[in-house]
């Protein structure tokens, strides 16, 4: 599996441009549901055929959902419960 190699001080001692996803993310593993999935392939598709492409970054599902935690954890202040269900209502969701 893909190693993570975050030390800038590393990268430059393989003489290697690594891509983004190996050089600053860690691999995390979830479990989804499969209209969560099927959703989030639609979204990622979606967004690919209305925004033009960046040169340095592709979109993709993980993409998303990186975005999706950094949300949620800029507003952990309204999470209430301890459950998936409990927390999901206190987002409104």
């Amino acid at each position: 599996f893909p190693v993570t190699i975050a030390s800038e001080e590393l990268r430059e001692d393989l003489g290697e441009a690594l891509p983004r996803y190996l050089a600053e993310f860690e691999r995390k593993e979830t479990r989804l549901t499969p209209d969560q999935i099927d959703g989030l392939s639609r979204l990622t598709r979606e967004l690919k055929r209305k925004y033009p492409p960046s040169k340095d970054e592709r979109l993709t599902d993980n993409t998303l959902i990186r975005v999706a935690v950094a949300w949620l954890l800029q507003n952990k202040d309204k999470l209430r419960g301890s459950t998936e269900v409990e927390l999901m209502r206190s987002l409104g969701l």
